[in-house]
């Protein structure tokens, strides 16, 4: 585990969110260490792909200094919607998740964890989330096929897997739950793939999905954001399933 001084900033923010509104962010994973090394990620290229959870930092000290700037915060008389485990790699790979948020819980703010739902099928993993106030789970695509050159996988991860665990936890999780879908030109944004997963979120009843683009450099070069026409297309399709559907985009 890592000593006090390799541990040293791990909230940064408050940041202004449309998700969230006024979130404050807690990194509690190391850079990169990730299930997934998508094809579109603002980080670059996963540093280590693990699926076994581990902890990463001291859930105390963790809780102390993103306590520490709440105080500091409500001093000088700035609102905090959410605290929001966003790291630069997965959060639900921290063993110490679960502690992490009873320990904030002190604090009276909603907590949010941003996730890619690819370790849902762990009980451990579903108990940790569950006693979140918001949960955002990454559903990109739902074949093999798409899913594995868009996410590209850990070799451990089966897909059938994590969409059963996220249907599970939909029927379960008290708070609220969102979807959010990255849309890439050419690789997961045709008719069928659209269909698909817009039927596949409709069985998970999210509060909202959020349809998003690539804004930031992507990990492959040769990654683009899907056309204006086709997120229009992708708007229509979640709609026209019953869906609360929202643009997540840079234009």
């Amino acid at each position: 585990m890592p000593d006090h001084e390799d541990y040293f900033m791990k909230t940064f923010g408050p940041f202004p969110s449309r998700r969230l509104g006024s979130s404050l962010g807690i990194n509690n994973m190391p850079s990169k260490i990730c299930s997934y090394a998508c094809i579109y990620c603002q980080l670059g290229i996963a540093v280590s792909m693990e699926i076994k959870r581990s902890r990463k930092y001291h859930p105390e000290q963790l809780a102390d200094e993103v306590l520490g700037n709440v105080n500091n915060l409500h001093k000088r008389n700035e609102n905090i919607d959410y605290l929001t485990f966003i790291p630069d790699g997965e959060p639900t790979l921290d063993s110490g998740l679960g502690q992490e948020i009873n320990l904030l819980l002190v604090s009276g703010i909603k907590i949010a964890v941003i996730t890619n739902g690819s370790l849902l099928w762990q009980k451990d993993v579903r108990k940790d989330l569950e006693r979140a106030d918001l949960v955002s789970l990454k559903i990109d695509a739902v074949d093999n096929g798409t899913w594995k050159k868009v996410n590209r996988p850990h070799k451990s991860l089966t897909l059938e897997q994590i969409l059963r665990a996220m249907f599970e936890f939909s029927t379960t999780f008290k708070g609220k739950l969102i979807t959010e879908t990255m849309l890439i030109d050419g690789v997961n944004d045709g008719v069928e793939s659209l269909e698909a997963v817009s039927s596949f979120i409709h069985q998970l009843h999210p509060d909202i999905a959020y349809l998003t683009v690539p804004t930031r450099p992507p990990a492959r070069k040769n990654v683009h954001a899907s056309t204006e026409d086709t997120l229009n297309n992708a708007f229509q399709t979640f709609v026209s399933k019953g869906i609360n559907t929202e643009y997540l985009i840079g234009f």
